[in-house]
């Protein structure tokens, strides 16, 4: 599939147990048995490692969509922070993302 052109990011902020997770990973779930993609679930515990965020940043560019769940639930040291905002920046250019967040927008 060629990248989209125009990406799309999706996000759902609420607070622990508001039933974020559940929707995304059904949304993620059809796009793999029922329209073929690849898609690629990360939570913020795979990316507490920076050596684990590498390896998982260099797959994301080839998926279709990629869900990033749980972001704002355990702070990232400041490698992984950097990490993860670069990688977010490339992918918005190539393919579509689903976030879940208990952060607000000010945070």
């Amino acid at each position: 599939m060629p990248p989209p052109e125009v990406a799309h990011i999706v996000a759902l902020m609420g607070g622990p147990n508001a039933g974020k997770t559940h929707p995304v990973t059904a949304v993620g779930m059809a796009g793999i048995t029922h329209l073929g993609r690849r898609v690629r679930t990360c939570s913020t515990v795979e990316w507490s490692v920076i050596e684990q965020a590498g390896r998982i940043a260099l797959s994301l560019p080839r998926m279709d969509l990629v869900i990033l769940d749980k972001l704002g639930c355990l702070r990232f040291s400041q490698a992984c922070g950097a990490l993860l905002l670069y990688l977010l920046s490339k992918l918005c250019e190539r393919t579509r993302e689903m976030i879940t967040t208990n952060l607000g927008l000010a945070e």
